[in-house]
């Protein structure tokens, strides 16, 4: 009886299998657009439990996070405010840095122009109270956060100097701009350029520093790359278009509905040797600029291999202030070359096996460019070996 019992409902459960199998195989093969919007409506009515919070931008991360693509990404408001300030070196605040020192803050770099500077602060001075509550012992991001605000409004800070008291400010939030070039070093006639990112003024403060060394009787500049993560494509074509006559090609991008070949704009130049050091730091803009300038025997690149990345990306602003930050390009150095290496774990084996001497009779030189293997590698010196060439990937 009971056998009988558990063979009807097995049967039962096996034929409702069937009805659901059989059903789903009959209907007509949907779009995988439709497939989303199906899935997206059953879970927003039907999933168990009563509410479903951010069901909505979580998927729409997934998706993004699906391409496999480690540079494409959906940024919420804050992280679209974030992005821009890191990429345009401009956001809203006070103009100075905060370094925290074990629990406690101080002021770091003080940028000029800034109501930080206008209030008298200094590097050294410690920050004890933003709008009235204790900052000690806050997380870094909660301090930074409460000094930047919308342009125009005021924050108070207390802050300490030394042994005397304390000291309040009310300080007026504006645009900041962060130095893209933050000081400049010059030593029996070379000078020393650093630039930690190509950020929205990094052509202008590159050339304006490369021509006062000129100008100044330099016999040599070195440009510091290293640790320079990228930023806009445009300034690094700018900081290049400094350094090489005009309408010389510095990339070529490549897009699913076409190319273009960005070239050096009209411009002063300025013909002194130059010397490029990068690293594994060094990616994206910046290897534009290490790259072209490589290509066309400009520079002699020093330091280890950068970083890789020949991808750009685009943002796309989307309702709410959300965007889409999305990868829709390649891009080339001047001489073909793709600097670009898949970040994957079973790369870094393959990479290795890329910068192997090249066998004889595989190299040939030239004054533009110099052939190795079927690739194309600048260099500025013939003895150079070709496994040196740092931005090739």
């Amino acid at each position: 009886m009971r056998l009988s019992s558990l063979a009807r409902r097995a049967s039962i459960g096996l034929a409702l299998c069937a009805l659901v199998v059989g059903a789903g195989a009959a209907l007509p093969r949907r779009s995988p657009e439709e497939l989303l919007g199906q899935v997206m409506t059953l879970v927003r009515d039907r999933y168990a439990a009563s509410e479903v919070t951010d069901v909505y931008a979580a998927a729409a991360r997934g998706l993004v996070r699906e391409l496999g693509d480690p540079y494409s990404q959906l940024l919420s408001p804050k992280e679209l405010e974030d992005f821009s300030r890191s990429t345009l070196g401009r956001y809203a605040g006070v103009g100075m840095e905060v370094v925290p020192v074990d629990s406690a803050f101080y002021v770091g770099e003080v940028f000029p122009g800034g109501a930080s500077e206008a209030a008298g602060f200094r590097r050294g001075d410690r920050v004890t109270r933003v709008d009235g509550r204790a900052v000690d012992g806050m997380p870094l991001d909660s301090v930074v956060g409460r000094l930047r605000g919308a342009p125009n409004s005021t924050v108070d800070v207390e802050t300490r100097r030394g042994a005397a008291g304390p000291a309040m400010a009310t300080l007026r939030r504006g645009t900041v701009h962060v130095p893209a070039v933050p000081f400049v070093v010059a030593q029996r006639g070379i000078v020393y350029v650093p630039l930690p990112g190509v950020s929205g003024s990094a052509g202008a403060e590159v050339q304006n520093a490369i021509s006062r060394a000129a100008s100044s009787g330099a016999k040599g500049i070195v440009l510091d790359l290293r640790g320079n993560g990228g930023g806009a494509v445009d300034q690094a074509v700018r900081v290049v278009s400094g350094l090489l006559p005009p309408q010389k090609p510095v990339l070529e991008i490549r897009e699913r509905t076409g190319s273009i070949v960005l070239r050096t704009e009209p411009g002063p130049q300025v013909n002194l040797p130059l010397v490029v050091l990068q690293d594994g730091g060094t990616a994206s803009a910046a290897e534009i600029i290490g790259g072209a300038l490589q290509d066309h025997d400009r520079a002699l690149i020093v330091g280890t291999r950068s970083f890789g990345k020949g991808l750009a990306q685009s943002v796309f602003p989307l309702d709410g202030g959300w965007a889409l930050k999305l990868t829709t390009a390649r891009w080339f150095t001047p001489a073909g070359r793709s600097i670009h290496r898949d970040r994957t774990a079973a790369d870094s084996a393959r990479h290795v096996a890329l910068v192997g001497d090249v066998p004889a009779g595989q190299v040939t030189e030239a004054r533009a460019f110099r052939t190795a293997g079927g690739g194309r590698c600048a260099a500025t010196a013939a003895s150079r070996p070709t496994s040196w060439c740092p931005t090739t990937r």
